[in-house]
């Protein structure tokens, strides 16, 4: 199979564009960054500057690997309430969320065993540093061990129950980012307090891409009528195209792929599509699943749901999901679920 993978990008169908486009390209979360933002020139700057503030701010507050963010700290005090912000609360209540309408598949209380399995820092450092130790499996704790108190922003967790925001995290950043500098949807309005007013003047589309988790709304670059996301598939199986074009007028996509994100430990490769019931990396799960939702922190959770539910089970579970999904085996097969045709380009 291909290792290249699950990198998808706003393309451009038409050479006008409608307004002024502004791009970014960078790291954020310790994986590629793609900013797409349509409107003035100054307000094309103004959101790349303040997207790259807001992210970093969010990375800061929720990685893993920083001793002093928000999730690391809640750890370390385990069995105490500790004081988070209302971004936190969000990413918290987002992976509870999430773990119930995955039926457990999507789990946010995974950061003990992604570690274990030797994914214990940003993953550049640690493919340079060669081979990690790696641990025993043990199941996720689940979300029992998890108390989020909304309305005062503190968190408690119980001993041994450590937060991975990989679960819903990147996606939930992009929606974020878009909803707040356009001023729409839900993330602009704080769960405790007003409306949040850090709408950029004259900012008419903004496309935020994390590693694969991408968020679009208003107008899209170009003069078209939809944003155009390109994800490249795998293509080693006759009649698999090279690539695939999602539409989207506003909505999200996620890319989860089982041949990108991995690394090696004195076990073997290892991946990070891990299966809570075990804590280890999930055996032949497929090797990308692209999801068309609503929100990017919904599609990534999908994605993963996806990735650990076998083939018969799959469109039952999209049947009730409000996605659409293409899924490529590990043999190269192409499988599509929900409506996906009334979604592509």
């Amino acid at each position: 199979m291909p290792t290249t993978v699950a990198r998808p990008d706003v393309a451009a169908s038409v050479a006008r564009p409608a307004g002024t486009v502004t791009e970014h390209r960078g790291r954020v979360m310790g994986t590629d960054l793609h900013l797409v933002a349509v409107g003035t020139p100054r307000a094309g700057r103004d959101a790349v500057a303040r997207a790259l503030a807001r992210l970093d701010l969010l990375e800061a507050r929720w990685s893993r690997f920083r001793p002093t963010s928000e999730l690391s700290r809640a750890a370390a005090a385990a069995g105490s309430w500790v004081d988070v912000s209302e971004d936190t609360v969000r990413l918290v209540a987002a992976g509870l969320t999430a773990h119930v309408r995955t039926g457990g598949r999507c789990d946010p209380t995974g950061g003990a065993a992604i570690a274990a399995a030797g994914y214990d820092r940003d993953l550049d450092e640690r493919r340079r540093l060669g081979p990690a130790a790696r641990r025993p499996a043990r199941p996720f704790p689940g979300p029992d061990g998890v108390e989020l108190d909304v309305r005062a922003r503190r968190l408690r967790l119980a001993r041994g129950t450590v937060l991975d925001a990989g679960a819903v995290g990147k996606g939930l950043a992009a929606d974020l980012v878009v909803e707040e500098l356009l001023g729409v949807g839900e993330t602009a309005r704080p769960a405790t307090g007003s409306y949040a007013t850090d709408v950029v003047d004259g900012l008419d589309g903004l496309c935020v891409n994390v590693g694969g988790d991408l968020r679009a709304a208003g107008r899209p670059p170009y003069g078209d009528d939809a944003w155009g996301v390109d994800v490249v598939l795998p293509a080693d199986a006759a009649g698999v195209p090279g690539a695939t074009r999602w539409s989207l007028r506003e909505g999200a996509v996620a890319t989860s792929s089982s041949l990108r994100r991995v690394w090696d430990t004195d076990a073997g490769p290892a991946h990070h599509v891990l299966d809570p019931r075990t804590g280890a990396p999930a055996v032949d799960p497929p090797a990308l699943v692209s999801v068309h939702a609503g929100a990017a922190w919904w599609a990534e959770a999908s994605a993963t749901a996806l990735m650990l539910l076998d083939a018969p089970a799959r469109a039952a579970w999209v049947a009730t999901a409000d996605v659409a999904a293409i899924v490529i085996g590990s043999d190269g097969e192409r499988t599509e679920y929900g409506p996906v045709a009334g979604r592509l380009a």
